[in-house]
């Protein structure tokens, strides 16, 4: 993301899947805070030759690229995350095999993940989540929260992750309501499952859009893409999202 003098301010690194990408994004940007949208393990193997025990390693060393830029950089957990807090949820490409090692790993790090994060610039607000935040979901499964409040929102999604415990129960009471874009029952989908399919599609500064429409925000959805068209996707992306941003966006 850059503010309209073109100086870069933030970067925002989309869906991993075992891809080595974020390292030369880290070189070419060292100085500036980064957000993670999250996905980081079940690489496509059809379409990339990455080895889920490949992906693993990936994963091991952002979290201790995080661990040693604690304040810059924020790790968002995505739906492919999600699916390791729990042993007999049966997701897309999820890695069976080493399941119990990969759920240990979120567990003991649990403190390092957000599901949530809000950015701050030229005077607008803007939330981040792993898929974009759905205002039908919010106020059916998080009546309490505010919805014209980015800050109220991120909070109250983010103090779903205190305890592993609390997490497991927002797992099965909100984070895995999938709509039928996904092939789901569910009426709306949570911030780990809204796809681009839906009219949550963009990113919006605190108030704007919300009377309008139902997303809150996003910024480098990969929901549902093949591995090779990610680059096209978000270049198609950038004058479309810059419209409602009013920023310039460097992604990943």
């Amino acid at each position: 993301m850059k503010q309209k003098d073109n100086k870069p301010i933030l970067l925002i690194v989309p869906d991993i899947h075992g891809r080595l990408f974020w390292i030369s994004a880290t070189r070419k940007y060292p100085d500036l805070p980064m957000i993670f949208l999250g996905d980081y393990l079940d690489p496509y193997t059809y379409y990339e030759e990455i080895l889920p025990s490949e992906a693993l390693t990936n994963f091991k060393e952002i979290l201790d690229f995080k661990r040693a830029n604690m304040e810059s950089v924020t790790l968002l957990l995505g739906n492919h995350d999600i699916h390791y807090f729990d042993k007999d949820m049966n997701s897309s490409r999820k890695d069976k095999g080493r399941y119990e090692e990969i759920h240990q790993i979120f567990s003991e790090n649990l403190s390092l993940f957000k599901l949530a994060m809000t950015v701050k610039t030229e005077g607008k607000d803007f939330l981040f989540t792993h898929a974009g935040v759905d205002l039908g979901w919010l106020r059916y499964r998080m009546p309490k929260v505010n919805v014209n409040d980015v800050h109220d929102i991120c909070k109250s999604l983010n103090d779903k992750l205190i305890t592993e415990e609390s997490l497991y129960d927002f797992v099965f009471n909100g984070l895995m309501d999938v709509s039928a874009s996904r092939w789901g029952y569910a009426r709306y989908p949570s911030p780990i499952w809204t796809d681009e399919t839906l009219s949550s599609l963009w990113a919006y500064p605190t108030g704007i859009g919300t009377s309008h429409h139902r997303a809150i925000c996003l910024l480098g959805l990969s929901q549902g893409l093949p591995a090779n068209k990610h680059g096209q996707y978000y270049r198609s992306m950038k004058k479309q999202i810059r419209s409602y941003l009013d920023l310039h966006l460097e992604i990943s």
